[in-house]
């Protein structure tokens, strides 16, 4: 179980941060606003980046429960 955590491992960091860069994506493209602007996403753009987060949370779970079923 260790060897499985540990290949699957890789594969959420790699999704945790393209999560992280779909953030700053937003962040970036809010730079023409105010400063507390900035800190606050735009409805539109928070809609987007909750379905990136959702959509990466079910590949991560997909993932591991088809594994752990194989393996065990």
């Amino acid at each position: 179980m260790k060897t499985l955590n540990l290949k699957y491992f890789g594969f959420i960091l790699v999704s945790l941060i393209s999560m992280g860069l779909a953030v700053k994506a937003n962040i970036l493209g809010n730079i023409g606003k105010t400063p507390m602007q900035n800190l606050l996403p735009s409805a539109e753009s928070f809609v987007i980046n909750g379905d990136l987060i959702f959509a990466f949370a079910a590949i991560i779970g997909i993932s591991i429960f088809l594994v752990s079923k194989k393996y065990n």
